[in-house]
């Protein structure tokens, strides 16, 4: 996981010489994201496609993440975990849901084209830019009633007074490609920061690149923590004695096929892997 470091700052010309950088899109698509774009923007595939280029062109030069050279933008994991069902149960009953790190939002789009209730969501990102972006991609400037957040949660403020408000309140949380953002004492603060906003039943699932063996490496001069099962059981063990709560975390490790993805992801190096996790919050009723 060295190619990364070629990642350019914002307002520099972006290389699309670099092996995350995949060909535009190619019919047929993804039959779900045929679905999404279909059911919920309106678009027939090959207009999908087109559109879904024009977009990426204009998030790679904010900044050329592998997320959007590889059309993580429209793809919707969360959608392909066997909790996903529950979830939706959940969220159609007026749970609370906050995704952490949500780019352009593609997982509020997947839960409203699924008859979700978007006012009870929450998006936290540190910026707009991306978020502004979705709705060009979703074309649902003024129909997405989800509230956005800019804040940082590892801020010394905890995020600002807009996630102090949500203490407690949150039922379903969403990180994906979040965690392997930071080393392990910054994954360990946001997480527990994320646990304070959790309520006693809360369920928490996410995705990340992983690494076998686990270890921590730097992507230019940002050090980053790759988990394997058992190092990310070991973080959640930490964050339980820091914060006072239990929780049951079940783990997927494996090649991104457990995301339903079909990049190529060869690119990261032989030890890369996908780490797909589910956790519940136990209660004391639920222990005894």
């Amino acid at each position: 996981m060295t190619q990364t470091d070629s990642y350019v700052k914002t307002g520099e010309v972006a290389n699309t010489g670099v092996p995350w950088y995949e060909a535009p899109l190619k019919l047929p698509l993804p039959r779900y994201v045929e679905d999404l774009f279909e059911i919920y923007v309106g678009l027939c595939p090959s207009q999908a496609a087109s559109h879904i280029e024009s977009v990426r062109i204009k998030a790679w030069s904010i900044m050329p993440y592998p997320c959007v050279g590889q059309h993580a933008f429209i793809h919707t994991p969360i959608s392909h975990r066997p909790i996903y069902s529950e979830i939706l149960h959940r969220l159609k009953c007026g749970a609370t849901f906050l995704d952490v790190g949500s780019c352009m939002g593609q997982e509020f789009r997947r839960f409203a084209a699924d008859g979700a209730m978007s006012s009870n969501m929450y998006a936290l990102d540190v910026n707009t830019d991306f978020w502004n972006l979705g709705y060009d991609l979703f074309r649902d400037r003024g129909r997405l009633p989800v509230h956005h957040i800019v804040a940082n949660i590892l801020d010394d403020d905890k995020g600002g007074p807009e996630l102090a408000a949500l203490v407690g309140k949150i039922d379903v949380f969403h990180a994906g490609s979040f965690f392997h953002l930071f080393d392990w004492q910054s994954q360990l603060q946001a997480l527990q920061r994320l646990i304070a906003l959790s309520t006693t039943d809360a369920v928490f699932v996410g995705h990340h690149t992983g690494r076998e063996p686990a270890k921590e490496t730097s992507i230019g001069d940002q050090p980053r923590y790759f988990h394997d099962a058992a190092s990310w059981q070991r973080l959640w063990r930490e964050a339980e004695k820091i914060t006072g709560t239990k929780w049951a975390v079940e783990t997927v490790f494996g090649d991104y096929s457990i995301l339903g993805l079909k990049s190529d992801f060869t690119w990261q190096g032989p030890f890369a892997r996908a780490l797909a996790f589910t956790a519940r919050r136990i209660t004391s009723q639920k222990l005894a």
